[in-house]
């Protein structure tokens, strides 16, 4: 008997140094899918660049398309702001990874993109007693984001999946009866879990 569900796409932004972080993303999708999706009938689907298959058109403008098909969107920053932007990054980009999230921010002010959430993976002491130029560029970066937007901290493997899992869980409430029915909460602990979803995180 098939079964129908609400796909909800989700593009990942970061420098190519994050490659840890980009899998560990795309495993927690998949594993928090496996536990509510049957029950939800919501499924989360990663969307990274490494899925671009190549073609004439530049890379980024093609990225871009995908972001636009996208609901939701998470950027991470470590250590620099990455690449520099392409001719398809949008105008004022600081790189690839800072043009794709003002690309889904513009989606988000166009309400084609539900949320969009930037994180920020905590510099270890040796860099930041000691920051070269692209470290500095980053931190200004960040100062700017904290002037104009909510961003997300996390230290190591275990309290990015743990954030990644909350974004997910409140997202996930926003698309099921029982989340839509308590209305747009401060945050994932005011969610009252549907029965179907009790068992624990």
């Amino acid at each position: 008997m098939s079964k129908k569900l609400t796909g909800l796409m989700v593009f990942l932004a970061s420098p190519s140094e994050l490659k840890n972080e980009r899998q560990l993303f795309r495993e927690t999708i998949w594993t928090f899918n496996e536990k509510r999706a049957l029950t939800t009938n919501v499924v989360f689907i990663p969307v990274m660049r490494e899925q671009m298959t190549g073609g004439a058109e530049q890379a980024q403008g093609r990225i871009n398309k995908r972001i636009e098909e996208c609901d939701y969107c998470i950027t991470i920053f470590w250590n620099t702001l990455g690449s520099p932007p392409e001719k398809d990054s949008p105008k004022g980009s600081k790189s690839v990874t800072d043009g794709e999230y003002r690309k889904a921010l513009e989606q988000k002010k166009k309400g084609k993109m539900n949320e969009v959430v930037i994180f920020f993976k905590k510099i270890p002491s040796y860099m930041d007693n000691d920051p070269g130029e692209a470290l500095k560029a980053l931190k200004a970066y960040k100062e700017q984001r904290q002037k104009d937007s909510d961003y997300v901290n996390f230290d190591g493997d275990i309290e990015f999946k743990e954030r990644v899992n909350d974004h997910l869980f409140e997202w996930l409430m926003k698309n099921t009866p029982a989340g839509r029915l308590k209305g747009p909460p401060a945050g994932v602990s005011d969610y009252e879990k549907p029965e179907s979803m009790k068992e624990s995180r």
